[in-house]
């Protein structure tokens, strides 16, 4: 049984990094059921161990819903990965190969080709961060990191959706290159969390955004 409750909740995780299911989305329990060829057995497995990582909601009035946050939740949840994507870009600093700064380029040069599509946009920009995780080569920080932003993914669409935020980005990517490629630890840390860290107001937008409807993926 445990195959089948993997099977169903990578289902879940999969949707969730391709913006198919967005925070308050229900997630129809009948529709796994059909899709996996999997008894009710996996599939509420796979909901209790989402919903002790925070990723899903189980409303007593009944369905299963993904995660959404209140304006607290989502500040307290930035910060946090705010300091563990400082931290990676820190030790990709002082371990980061000619190969991987190429890797990091090539994703730069992605972003900034994305134009202000915000769902194009931000499959560039995980490349970016990603090889930033490759070169930090600690799987624990790789995992926190993985961790906190299955839960603000749809959050983070919606920010890069804001007006000037991709151009920001885009800045920010290419000083916080230069921090590692030069490496300067302290620096790239720092540049990295003011990257990734949102301002009130700016969250205050990201949660007007998401009551408009953040971009989706059909």
């Amino acid at each position: 049984m445990s195959s089948q409750t993997d099977t169903v909740e990578a289902d879940i995780i999969a949707r969730i990094l391709s913006r198919r299911l967005l925070p308050g989305d229900r997630i129809d329990d009948g529709d796994l059921r059909e899709r996996l060829g999997v008894s009710a057995t996996p599939v509420r497995e796979a909901f209790m161990r989402l919903d002790a990582k925070r990723i899903i909601t189980r409303r007593s009035s009944g369905g299963v819903f993904l995660t959404r946050l209140d304006l607290a939740d989502l500040l307290r949840l930035n910060e946090a990965l705010s300091e563990i994507e400082g931290a990676i870009a820190f030790h990709a600093a002082q371990r980061i190969s000619r190969a991987q700064l190429g890797a990091l380029e090539t994703a730069i040069a992605r972003c900034e080709a994305a134009g202000q599509d915000a769902n194009l946009y931000y499959d560039a920009n995980i490349d970016f961060h990603h090889g930033l995780i490759a070169a930090c080569a600690n799987p624990a920080l790789d995992e926190a990191a993985y961790g906190f932003a299955l839960r603000i993914i749809g959050y983070i669409v919606a920010k890069l959706d804001l007006p000037g935020q991709i151009e920001k980005s885009n800045l920010e990517h290419r000083r916080i290159h230069e921090a590692v490629a030069s490496g300067q630890h302290d620096l790239a840390r720092d540049l990295m969390i003011r990257h990734i860290k949102i301002s009130d107001s700016v969250a205050i937008g990201i949660m007007g955004r998401m009551a408009e409807g953040a971009p989706r993926i059909a």
